[in-house]
């Protein structure tokens, strides 16, 4: 049997010594090789999206250090300053070295900023060994659409991380109020209990519950949380609502 495995081992190498490019063509011998590939694309595509999330949370971790550190700095040069009268020179003097101390400062943080995305990117790179892109070509030539489609979009990707980052911050909502705290918790009970709502079973309290739901986001758009949470109740779990109306039913 190992003998007869090196026989058709051997034969499959000649024959692709002599034509390299059987191994691209799409027939019964290749297609399953063409789909454990496109699964092994699929797999990298997902461990893109779990880096990307990744780098969005370490952008945004960046981000909360530069205001931690920025905020108590900028309070106490105010604090100095008020205790100086605006018409003293000891007053134009601390101003200078405010204003100096804090352009040395954002210097040095934005120093500091630029190497941890650097070693963000590089510390996170698929391609580290330089082997990503030649895989990727490669399998953009195989006759099979999916694995070349697949080969494309982990290309894109490749090549694309920084613009993809920056379109995922710029999806970004900051909460910053109790409000807005608030809000984005309403809307998202409310969301997730709509999506559990089975269309073929609507049944009055269901459908009441749904267009609730619908004038609530709708005065959340146009009128601001503010107006739309204001006769916001707490909301009841819909599992509950429906077992008691089927219950009842």
């Amino acid at each position: 049997a190992t003998s007869a495995g090196a026989a058709v081992g051997g034969d499959a190498e000649a024959a692709e010594a002599l034509d390299p490019l059987a191994r691209y063509r799409r027939n019964d011998k290749t297609l399953l090789v063409m789909e454990c590939k496109v699964e092994i694309c699929r797999m990298l595509d997902m461990i893109c999206d779990i880096r990307l999330d990744h780098r969005l949370t370490e952008m945004l971790y960046i981000f909360k250090a530069r205001l931690a550190e920025e905020v108590p700095r900028l309070h106490k040069a105010l604090l100095r300053l008020a205790h100086l009268s605006p018409e003293s020179e000891c007053a134009d003097l601390g101003r200078r070295r405010v204003i100096h101390g804090r352009e040395r400062a954002e210097e040095n943080s934005s120093t500091r900023q630029r190497r941890q995305v650097g070693n963000l990117f590089r510390l996170l790179d698929l391609d580290r060994r330089h082997n990503l892109v030649p895989i990727a070509l490669d399998v953009c030539m195989y006759d099979f659409p999916p694995l070349a489609a697949y080969g494309a979009h982990l290309l894109v990707r490749h090549h694309r991380q920084r613009a993809e980052l920056l379109r995922a911050l710029t999806q970004v909502q900051l909460l910053v109020s109790d409000t807005s705290v608030h809000t984005y918790q309403v809307v998202r009970t409310r969301l997730k209990t709509l999506c559990k709502v089975n269309l073929a079973r609507l049944n009055t309290q269901r459908l009441k519950y749904v267009l609730e739901t619908l004038v609530m986001l709708t005065a959340l758009c146009v009128d601001g949380a503010a107006t739309a949470l204001a006769s916001e109740r707490p909301d009841v779990p819909f599992a509950a609502a429906s077992s008691s109306s089927s219950a009842s039913s």
